[in-house]
């Protein structure tokens, strides 16, 4: 074909979140990724994304070192706890990454990174065999506050504490808000969205239908800015909504006042 000039009057961001709308309304089953996949196919990929869940075998038997078992224990009653910390628990940091590499390697551990201010944070998720294997073997209960994967809890517990050492009280799942937080005249729902899909809209839909002031806290610039751009097609009052980065947060003097 020749070269043929044409006049975009459409953005990329628009397209992305009108496109996205479609899939959304599509019926699916969350692919399965094993091990190999991830260390071998999607090595690069944002350290923050959620990522599914990989589920291993529940069939596959089991068998930990006692120091993988304290690892493991540790993991369970303590998900935020950075690597370094839980290291300091064994005889050496060697000892320590052994352990965790054994949890890792016999599918029971996952390694996750979320990003705070210039730093990054390795955290360690359950897996379902993993689950099975604690509440089977160690006794333990894997149930846990917040929701999402541990990235995203994560991000709501460091919230929830962000207004509470603001002198404000917060709340986890309270009003099925991520976080609800009461400022004497004010009730502000916090909705933490790791990625731009019509879900987030819905709950400020609803979180504003009861007369909550809203604030959406996105992972990074490119989901708040998709978000932005699906809440003005909607047609909502971003009067009532703030706009934040997990990452401010680390910072008392960005929350929403």
């Amino acid at each position: 074909m020749e070269k043929y000039e044409l006049k975009k009057d459409l953005s990329d961001s628009y397209l992305s979140s009108r496109m996205g709308e479609e899939w959304g309304r599509l019926s699916f089953t969350e692919r399965q990724h094993s091990a190999a996949f991830r260390s071998e196919v999607a090595p690069g990929r944002s350290d923050e994304i959620e990522e599914p869940e990989i589920i291993d075998d529940p069939s596959e038997k089991v068998e930990l070192s006692s120091d993988a078992d304290r690892f493991l224990k540790d993991v369970v009653e303590n998900p935020f706890k950075p690597l370094t910390e839980r290291y300091e628990r064994f005889s050496s940091r060697y000892k320590g990454n052994k352990a965790k590499d054994e949890l890792v390697d016999n599918g029971v551990l996952f390694e996750r990174q979320v990003k705070s201010d210039d730093s990054k944070r390795k955290l360690l998720e359950l897996t379902d065999k993993g689950r099975d294997y604690v509440e089977s073997v160690l006794e333990l209960e894997t149930k846990h506050r917040g929701r999402g994967s541990v990235v995203h809890r994560y991000w709501q517990h460091r919230i929830k504490e962000a207004f509470e050492e603001a002198g404000w009280h917060a709340f986890l799942e309270k009003f099925d808000a991520d976080v609800y937080v009461n400022m004497e005249n004010t009730e502000l729902v916090v909705e933490v969205a790791m990625g731009n899909n019509a879900r987030e809209i819905r709950h400020l839909e609803k979180h504003l239908d009861r007369g909550f002031t809203t604030c959406v806290v996105a992972r990074n610039q490119d989901v708040l800015e998709g978000l932005r751009q699906r809440i003005k097609e909607q047609g909502l009052d971003t009067d009532q909504i703030a706009f934040r980065l997990v990452r401010d947060f680390n910072r008392p003097e960005n929350l929403p006042s």
